[in-house]
């Protein structure tokens, strides 16, 4: 007896989108729109995907400046800095969620 082994794929009713709610959920996450659909702010968008070049290269070079600044001429760690960013993205995660709850959207 020999058992063969088949390779992941994906399944047989994908139509190609990855991250496609089973249950008839809200289809936000798709592989070819990975943005959300209800919202948003387009200039962020833009920077995130690099559709405004000048705009993403802009912003690149103030986030190293800010970062040249805070670890230089203020003597900071980089480790303090990682864990004041991360604690704040949670926070602020945690906040937009509890905010999106409360207000029923």
């Amino acid at each position: 007896m020999s058992t063969e082994t088949k390779p992941f794929s994906t399944p047989s009713h994908s139509s190609g989108n990855y991250f496609v709610a089973q249950d008839g959920g809200n289809d936000i996450m798709t592989r070819n729109n990975f943005v959300a659909q209800d919202g948003g702010n387009d200039m962020l968008k833009d920077i995130v995907l690099r559709r405004r070049k000048k705009l993403s290269t802009m912003t690149l070079v103030a986030a190293a400046t800010a970062t040249w600044v805070l670890m230089e001429v203020y003597q900071f760690n980089f480790l303090t800095l990682i864990s004041w960013l991360i604690m704040f993205v949670v926070t602020s995660i945690f906040l937009y969620s509890n905010m999106l709850r409360l207000l029923g959207k």
